[in-house]
This record gives structure tokens, sequence and C-alpha cells, in this order.
């Protein structure tokens, strides 16, 4: 390393060492709050972007305990809902679908179907339904509320059961691309920030 390329180098980092703490402490925030949002979503951002076909499950009324629906696959499948239902009205944890999302007991099946009763008025207790789902693990989709509520009605909910998550199709579900792309943006900005507030210091 040269004399000029040493110092140049030196002196960056002590531009940087002498950046303001407010500006330090605001960049790092805005990057772990981004994190914390974001990464959670990552699973629907890929499956956005290149969702597996869907695999045809026909009528799941009388499907075993345990049968093998691959957690993240797509599937398809006429179901009868039942009477056992839990609300949440304000977010999913995990993911950017907001509330009222109603998740509801699939009859005669350790499935679950969680939907938007806006986009789905006529669904509820004894209707038939044909869903296109992506599929999630009950225990790994942040519903442990929707547990606890199902449990007062007397329903206890299998370890291995499985959500069918309707109305996130793959190539429509561009609210988790504009998310990632604006978390990123800030990300960006801020260690930018970062640097200019470097070359400032450095020029003082």
């Amino acid at each position: 390393m040269s004399d000029d390329a040493a110092h140049g180098f030196f002196d960056e980092q002590r531009a940087l060492r002498s950046v303001h703490p407010v500006r330090l402490v605001l960049a790092g925030a805005v990057v772990v709050l981004v994190v914390a949002v974001l990464w959670p979503t990552k699973d629907e951002l890929l499956y956005h972007l290149r969702a597996p076909p869907p695999v045809d499950l026909g009528a799941v009324a009388g499907l075993p305990a345990g049968a093998p629906i691959p957690v993240g696959s797509r599937v398809q499948a006429h179901a009868v809902l039942g009477t056992h239902a839990a609300e949440i009205p304000l977010f999913r944890r995990g993911s950017l679908r907001f509330g009222p999302i109603v998740v509801r007991q699939v009859m005669g099946a350790p499935l679950f179907v969680e939907y938007d009763p806006a986009l789905h008025p006529s669904w509820g207790p004894f209707v038939e339904v044909e869903v296109d789902a992506r599929v999630l693990s009950f225990d790994d989709a942040a519903l442990d509320d929707a547990r606890a509520v199902l449990a007062e009605q007397g329903l206890a909910v299998a370890r291995d059961a499985r959500v069918l998550v309707v109305d996130e199709r793959p190539g429509q579900m561009r609210r988790y691309v504009m998310a990632w792309t604006g978390g990123l943006a800030l990300v960006i900005l801020a260690l930018r920030s970062l640097r200019l507030g470097a070359r400032w210091s450095r020029r003082r």
C-alpha cells in the first residue's frame, strides 16, 4: 500500500469514528427496524417470485393427521369450512397481511384456512370452498393468539396442523416486493448518510 493510499485509509477511519453518535444511532435503528420487519417475510417474497406449481389435493375431508403436505408448497383443495374460527384484528405477525383476517377450521381434516373476510363475505360455517393456497405450519405462522381462541372454543389444534393461506397468489403479492424495495432503499440511504457524515467530518 502506497503512503498516499495508507493516509487516505486512516483518514477515512478517523472520519468514520468522528461521525456524530446521533447519526450512528439513527442509522443503526433504521437498519435494525428494516431487518426486523422484512426478514420474517422472506418466504412470502420468494413465493411471489417463484412459487412451485400447485398440487391438487381434491376433497380434503377425511385427510388423516400427519398427511404429507409440505410447508411452503402451493395447493388446490375442496374443503368444507367448520364452525370454529379465530379472527386476527390487526395484522398477522411475520407477514404483511393486515386484518381482519379469519383462521377457520376445515371439517374432517387437520387443516385451517386463513382468509380475508372482506374478500370472501360468504365464507362461514358449513360453506364449501375451493382454495388455491400457500401452505404454512400452524406453529410457524405466528398464530399463537388464534390457537388460544380456538382452544377456548374447545378445539385442540394438532401440532402438525397446516394453514392454507388464500389471497396470496404468486405474481400478485406486490406488497412484499414494494416493502423489500423500500426497505433496502432505506438501508442504503442510512449507510450513505454515515459516509456523507464521515466525509464532512474529514473536511473540517
